[in-house]
């Protein structure tokens, strides 16, 4: 896996940007997008959590089909979040 990082752009709204703001004060964060990665990795390895998803934008598909969505992934049991390098959500 090692530091293969892609840049990406993705609209946030306010609300998206209060719930990175929690995330980074709450778990002591240091960058947005490093809060995003921990979330992001944190709800991977989660049992499936039942959630009302909200529509995508307009924008979001341009008129053609939405892609399917991704595969649930299982928890493992034997990897932890907070002590795997492979997922510390404060590397740059």
């Amino acid at each position: 896996m090692g530091n293969e990082r892609k840049m990406k752009s993705i609209w946030l709204d306010p609300t998206d940007e209060a719930a990175i703001r929690a995330l980074r004060e709450r778990y002591g964060i240091d960058s947005d997008s490093g809060a995003i990665r921990f979330a992001l990795r944190v709800l991977a390895a989660s049992p499936l959590v039942q959630v009302a998803v909200p529509p995508p934008p307009k924008f979001a598909h341009r008129g053609k089909p939405l892609p399917a969505p991704p595969p649930t992934l299982p928890a493992s049991p034997t990897t932890s979040l907070m002590t795997d390098p492979a997922v510390d959500p404060q590397q740059e």
